[in-house]
């Protein structure tokens, strides 16, 4: 699958300059990878089809919902601190979508990288000061997830708050 996939200009240019970069890869119900989706098999198929096999990463989420698997990992990284992972940063972020029949990559349009940044930051945030990452939340259940511990309620509201005017 790899050899036949052309990045996009600007995965490949992202790629190139080695900077720290989010990565989201979504496994889609109709997708070969559902039924095996195990996070490591899943990253290691988008590591390769980037071209990037062996590159250090660093997995910090993992949301199921009933149709979708998400997968979130940075690369390049090397200033990332679980100490302040709460705190909203902008990284690139590229997309991985896996489904029926095909992969495409892109770069995440400003929508999708806010809301996959401000995600990280709230799965930080929500699982406390003791957790560390990947975090994992499954939406398949009767209930949402809940979470006893946060870092700051505060800064819930703040980043949603954030997000939301960014949408404007």
């Amino acid at each position: 699958m790899a050899s036949s996939l052309t990045l996009e200009s600007r995965v490949h240019e992202t790629l190139a300059s080695h900077k720290p970069t989010r990565v989201a890869i979504f496994v889609r119900k109709t997708s070969r990878f559902w039924s095996a989706a195990s996070p490591t098999t899943v990253i290691q198929e988008a590591l390769s089809i980037l071209g990037l096999s062996g590159t250090k990463y660093t997995f910090l989420v993992n949301e199921k919902w009933s149709r979708l698997n998400i997968f979130v990992f940075d690369m390049f990284h090397d200033t990332y601190k679980v100490d302040t992972g709460h705190l909203l940063c902008d990284l690139p972020v590229i997309i991985v979508d896996y489904a029926r029949e095909k992969c495409t990559l892109y770069m995440a349009p400003s929508f999708r990288r806010s809301q996959i940044n401000v995600g990280v930051a709230e799965h930080h945030n929500l699982n406390g000061w003791q957790a560390e990452p990947p975090f994992f939340a499954d939406h398949t259940l009767s209930k949402p997830p809940s979470y006893d511990n946060p870092r700051d309620t505060a800064l819930l509201r703040s980043i949603r708050t954030k997000e939301c005017e960014q949408r404007s």
